[in-house]
């Protein structure tokens, strides 16, 4: 099994799960800590053989050619 991971919207969600999380010094480290914790509970669930991380390189306008709206 290849385990597919978008990791824009894992990003996006650790944020929000864990928004204040920092260390002493105001680092925000909710991000690494939320996604990392999240990543070890789907390789437990799915053994996967292997992860790919997928991210996005930017904004992107090519939905807007379809949906211009």
């Amino acid at each position: 099994m290849i385990l597919l991971i978008d990791g824009n919207n894992l990003a996006a969600r650790a944020n929000f799960a864990e928004p204040n999380l920092c260390r002493f010094d105001g680092t925000k480290t909710g991000v690494v800590y939320v996604s990392l914790r999240s990543i070890k509970s789907l390789i437990e669930t799915f053994s996967p053989e292997k992860i790919i991380f997928v991210f996005d390189r930017g904004w992107s306008d090519w939905r807007l050619q379809f949906y211009p709206e």
